[in-house]
């Protein structure tokens, strides 16, 4: 005997929706992490990187670990500084700025 597929949808979550939400945004920050490391050193994959960050992660505290993430990644001790990721990080540090003087004012 098959249930009726309404059922499903009235079933209610494990999770609170707002924990949800903010599960998806971290493991979105998490991917746009790895991103960012697998494009260092591809100028034209980090700028695609870069837009969809900007264009998709709407949290500034995720866009800010995004910044140092890209830091981070650009001055690994084992080579020469990959100054378009450290652009990237610029960039983005410069996106949250805006928010930061908020807060502080």
């Amino acid at each position: 005997m098959s249930r009726p597929h309404h059922i499903a949808s009235v079933v209610p979550n494990r999770y609170p929706r707002w924990f949800t939400l903010s599960h998806i945004e971290s493991q979105q920050c998490e991917l746009a992490s790895t991103m960012l490391t697998a494009a260092k050193g591809d100028v034209q994959r980090l700028e695609t990187v870069l837009e969809s960050i900007q264009k998709n992660i709407h949290s500034s505290s995720h866009i800010f670990k995004l910044a140092q993430d890209a830091f981070k990644i650009a001055t690994l001790m084992d080579s020469l500084p990959d100054i378009t990721l450290l652009k990237v990080s610029l960039e983005l540090g410069l996106q949250v700025f805006p928010w930061f003087v908020v807060l502080v004012e």
